[in-house]
């Protein structure tokens, strides 16, 4: 198609650019995580509603908000008393999936085997004086009666009385109406907290723009400023749609060799 512009941007152009690797694509180490005063504070309330034993949290934002980043930080930076299972959800992720991911990849395939399992797991975790989290991001894709199972575990396993199984949800914004039209008595109020990822200020999309770029080995951005404070207001403060302004804009500059 005429004018279409490649939105990758190519190994001879980020050598033209002085990069490493492509500085928008999603951060896979901590070094490529942009830090900011909401999302620092965003975590140490999560981490304290963890040990205080909170069963359930949900991290909301729209998509490109920065749920996934949030979570490989949260992955990253786990304090050292917390046994801490990660994964992403696809729509196809079952009850079995989660609880073979808690009992450590185990090898069965009946889901109540499973779940013995899983609890045997979670109990050690807490025996040996840590939290156990699991950490589910892309929480929405999971279909309705798998999130019901998962809750219904949790419940069972703080009605033993040693300790409670964690999780953190990261997911769109639905995610909360769903949960909250389940039966009160697998999720009630007091068992469950919902954070909310904010956009970016203005000022915190330029400095997350300029930080992208420097984690990949970049000096400075080669847009005026002008051109960011336009990509800025385009984004909406999304950082997802960020990445994906900055890319087309360098893909579309003409100065490299």
């Amino acid at each position: 198609m005429a004018g279409a512009v490649d939105p990758r941007l190519s190994p001879d152009r980020l050598r033209a650019l002085g990069l490493s690797r492509d500085p928008f694509a999603p951060p896979e180490e901590a070094a490529a995580l942009f830090r900011n005063t909401a999302l620092d504070m965003l975590c140490r309330a999560l981490w304290s509603r963890i040990e205080a034993g909170t069963r359930l949290q949900l991290v909301k934002g729209e998509p490109g908000s920065g749920k996934t980043a949030f979570a490989l930080r949260l992955a990253q930076e786990a304090p050292a008393g917390v046994r801490l299972t990660a994964l992403r959800a696809r729509r196809n992720t079952g009850i079995g999936v989660l609880l073979a991911r808690l009992a450590g990849f185990s090898a069965a395939t009946e889901v109540h085997t499973l779940a013995v399992q899983a609890a045997a797991a979670v109990f050690r975790t807490l025996r040996q004086g840590r939290q156990p989290v699991l950490l589910i991001d892309d929480a929405d894709r999971l279909a309705d009666p798998v999130l019901r199972m998962l809750l219904r575990f949790q419940r069972a396993v703080a009605a033993q009385g040693r300790g409670e199984l964690c999780t953190v949800l990261l997911g769109e914004k639905a995610l909360e109406a769903r949960l909250a039209a389940f039966d009160p008595a697998l999720l009630p109020a007091e068992t469950f907290y919902s954070h909310q990822l904010r956009p970016l200020s203005r000022q915190d999309a330029l400095d997350y723009l300029a930080f992208r770029y420097r984690s990949a080995g970049g000096d400075r951005l080669p847009l005026s400023a002008r051109r960011l404070a336009r990509l800025a207001e385009r984004a909406g403060g999304l950082p997802g749609r960020l990445d994906a302004l900055a890319r087309e804009a360098l893909a579309r500059r003409r100065w490299w060799g």
